[in-house]
């Protein structure tokens, strides 16, 4: 049977039936029982469906073009909302990337193996695709 990947179900729980299930996402156990148990047909549909552009959030930041993302989302909402923001704590990060993971870990293609990089695009099909990713561990070519 056809069925939803981990990210594909978040969005649909929360940008779509805006449920949050507070599933342990650390525990695989769980995490396993969790998707087994969402195949059903009208949340795939709706993931089918899904337009980035009108759901409900107005402003999306991709991890790998961060700060030019969130400047603009941030830019957005003094415009909508009249607030004049302070930049200087923003541009102060900037400066120092404070954003960077200090954790060391190895690249994407260690964890994923073809095979289950392919599992996962094809599970989370509709999240690649929304979101202009065309490879499980790629930049969005479409931020």
């Amino acid at each position: 049977p056809d069925a939803l990947g981990v990210m594909s179900l978040r969005y649909w729980e929360t940008l779509i039936s805006q449920v949050d299930a507070k599933i342990d996402f650390y525990d695989g156990q769980e995490l396993d029982q969790y998707v087994k148990n969402n195949t059903d047909q009208s949340k795939i549909d709706a993931m089918s469906r899904f337009n980035v552009a009108s759901s409900l959030v107005d402003c999306w930041v991709h991890d790998e073009t961060y700060y030019d993302d969130l400047k603009a989302c941030l830019q957005q909402y003094e415009r909508l909302s009249g607030v004049k923001l302070e930049w200087a704590p923003f541009e102060n990060a900037v400066a120092h990337d404070t954003r960077k993971n200090p954790s060391t870990h190895l690249p994407c293609s260690y964890y994923y193996s073809p095979d289950l990089a392919a599992l996962v695009m094809r599970h989370d099909r509709y999240m690649f695709e929304k979101f202009g990713y065309g490879t499980c561990c790629g930049e969005s070519v479409d931020p």
